[in-house]
């Protein structure tokens, strides 16, 4: 048979999606020649025997096979061996910092750029309302938002009021006498920062089942502006954090995923960064995100050795062929490789082939030619 002609049937055979192809190493059938290949042991034309990774993907063909089974240990063996690849890696540190995140403004409210904002100009009213005739508020020019909540926190008499709050908050009746002492004293020299204040009585706070709720903040001369002024400013600072920190952490998560960098400029919200964590700004985040996914959710395991066991290695292996591009092995066979700790080298690239493979074959008048990796398993018949 002609070059061409064997080459068309290569052509063909990639082009209907067929398996893979034994090495070639740039050789062609001359005229007449029977140019079929041995098939590769373990391929899918294999009897179901219950081993991982033999004949169809599930790794058996035989309904009356016994059904494979994984203790607990090789759960947990396959999963640290998938949280090891260096790929994953990355692509984990993205989704935790997004898991995290989300975690939070569900436990504590939003924390982005505009709810940044609104909580600034909270203490920006908070420092001017209702204000005692001593304080006068800092004049700001164009301040940053740390500047709001330093120059509320840096209030005449807002050491001593917040000394007081905190220790409610921490529920700690030891602070709180300590911060009232604190408070009276400065009550009584009257300077400016408690002008006209009051001394209170905290000797309910000396009996032996004494909590915080036994002292009234109400007591406290201009608590009304101090508690406003500190809640406000608190929850700024809080906002502020997260939102800095956000940021900060899914930048530098993102940037070694990105497909181009420049899509970073001028994103300044956790939304916008989170927009990024797509197929369409990173090559196969959806499929390295189900990867994740079943690795997060392995849990809990059956104790002893059991289908179930094997069925969520089987679910991460295969989400991680998925990823990994893997096309030599079933996500049975990838199954076994990880619960024996093994398996955690993504693939390489198809266009850096080992020696195992030929990128292209051309025929000698350069009308026909395959491009792609040939691996083990194809088998290529091609007659006269």
């Amino acid at each position: 048979m002609k070059k061409s002609q064997v080459l068309a049937a290569l052509a063909l055979a990639f082009a209907l999606g067929l398996g893979v192809v034994a090495p070639v190493a740039n050789t062609y059938a001359e005229d007449g020649e029977d140019t079929s290949t041995e098939t590769t042991p373990g391929a899918d034309d294999s009897e179901g025997t219950g081993t991982p990774g033999a004949g169809t993907e599930g790794g058996d063909t035989n309904e009356d096979a016994e059904e494979i089974k994984a203790t607990r240990g090789e759960v947990e063996k396959a999963v640290a061996t998938v949280e090891s690849n260096a790929t994953y890696k990355k692509y984990a540190t993205l989704l935790d910092a997004i898991a995290a995140i989300e975690a939070n403004q569900t436990e504590n409210g939003n924390f982005d750029k505009a709810d940044v904002a609104n909580a600034i100009s909270a203490v920006k009213s908070a420092m001017t309302t209702s204000a005692p005739a001593y304080i006068k508020p800092a004049t700001l020019v164009n301040p940053s938002d740390q500047d709001v909540i330093n120059a509320a926190t840096g209030t005449n008499g807002y050491d001593l009021y917040k000394a007081i709050y905190k220790a409610i908050a921490d529920k700690n009746v030891e602070q709180l006498k300590s911060a009232l002492a604190a408070y009276n004293t400065a009550a009584g020299d009257n300077k400016d920062a408690t002008k006209g204040a009051v001394a209170v009585d905290y000797s309910e706070l000396n009996n032996a089942n004494a909590t915080v709720a036994s002292f009234s903040v109400s007591a406290l001369t201009n608590n009304a502006y101090f508690q406003g002024l500190y809640n406000t400013a608190t929850a700024a600072q809080t906002k502020l954090d997260a939102y800095n920190t956000a940021i900060s952490t899914l930048t530098n998560a993102l940037k070694p995923l990105l497909k181009d960098q420049k899509n970073l400029e001028g994103k300044d919200t956790i939304a916008g960064l989170e927009a990024l964590a797509d197929d369409a700004y990173i090559d196969s985040y959806s499929a390295w995100d189900a990867v994740y996914t079943k690795v997060n959710s392995v849990e809990p395991t059956d104790k002893d050795a059991s289908e179930a066991n094997y069925d969520k290695v089987l679910a991460i292996a295969t989400a991680f062929k998925t990823a990994t591009g893997n096309m030599t092995q079933t996500a049975a066979q990838i199954a076994a490789d990880l619960m024996k700790g093994t398996g955690t080298t993504t693939p390489t690239d198809p266009s850096t082939p080992d020696d195992t493979t030929t990128t292209t074959i051309e025929s000698a008048d350069g009308s026909v030619s395959v491009k792609g990796e040939l691996q083990a398993g194809l088998v290529v018949e091609a007659k006269e």
